[in-house]
């Protein structure tokens, strides 16, 4: 018996090496060398193969078959198909997220079957089927369908907050504080920069109608502020003795003794004037 009639015969009765080695006691290696060609067997190792295969020839035919029914697994049959789901669910009223609580799924498996995104199990089919059948067998009136939420209508737009403001005298820190909103807002709302919300422009309403409700008395203007006048001086004069100061209302006093010095200094050549003048530096 050769390498290759050992390899076909064992392919043909559905063997591996492990399971024929086993069956003939002889080494896996041994038996892979035999039908690889790299080693010759002994007499005594090819009269083990022989006698194992006879042994496997000799069992009857059924008990192969069993085995062969035991190894192929029944195949499961087909799931039934889907109805059209998202038709459906809303046909009878139903958000996705009430159909995946009624079906015991996830929401995210109702959104990918609706989508086509994936195929479902077998066990999710049947949760749906099952309580889409629960569904239709319920009355009408049980029931209830999706409620939408009412539309917002939209906000009434503000007169122009600027001069309205400044009609009433109001500056811009006393109508945040009388609206209850911050002076940021007043600013942005009057420069235009930013869209105010709704809550806000009820507040600013509610403020404006609040002020002209009073009486044109209550609404006070708002007071400039007045700075405060500072006194001008003029700088002390330099000379002889003591410095006197000055302001600007009232004639100059001078005493005999200037008046003195000053005819003097009237009276003196020019040569003198240097002289006097070079002496003072």
């Amino acid at each position: 018996m050769t390498e290759t009639n050992i390899r076909a015969w064992r392919k043909k009765h559905g063997l591996s090496q492990k399971k024929l080695a086993n069956l003939a006691k002889i080494n896996v290696i041994t038996l892979r060398m035999i039908e690889n060609g790299k080693s010759k067997p002994l007499a005594e190792t090819l009269q083990k193969l022989q006698d194992a295969m006879k042994a496997i020839e000799a069992k009857p035919a059924k008990a192969k078959k069993r085995k062969a029914a035991a190894r192929t697994k029944p195949v499961a049959k087909p799931p039934a198909p889907m109805i059209d789901l998202k038709s459906w669910r809303k046909k009878h009223g139903l958000s996705q997220a009430k159909l995946s609580k009624l079906a015991k799924v996830s929401l995210n498996t109702i959104l990918n079957m609706e989508a086509g995104k994936h195929e479902p199990m077998k066990g999710t089919v049947q949760k749906l089927q099952d309580a889409i059948k629960a569904i239709e067998a319920k009355p009408a009136a049980e029931v209830k369908p999706v409620e939408k939420p009412p539309a917002e209508k939209p906000a009434t737009p503000v007169i122009d907050l600027q001069s309205w403001r400044k009609k009433h005298g109001l500056s811009q820190a006393k109508l945040s504080k009388l609206a209850k909103v911050s002076l940021n807002t007043i600013l942005n709302m009057e420069a235009g920069k930013g869209k105010p919300r709704a809550d806000t422009l009820e507040k600013i309403k509610q403020a404006i109608r609040a002020i002209e409700a009073k009486p044109a008395a209550e609404v006070k203007p708002a007071k400039a502020k007045k700075r405060k006048a500072v006194p001008k001086t003029k700088p002390a004069r330099k000379g002889r003795g003591k410095s006197r100061k000055t302001t600007e209302t009232g004639p100059i006093k001078l005493s005999n003794v200037d008046l003195e010095l000053l005819n003097r200094i009237l009276n003196m050549s020019e040569s003198e004037k240097i002289e006097l003048l070079k002496k003072m530096m």
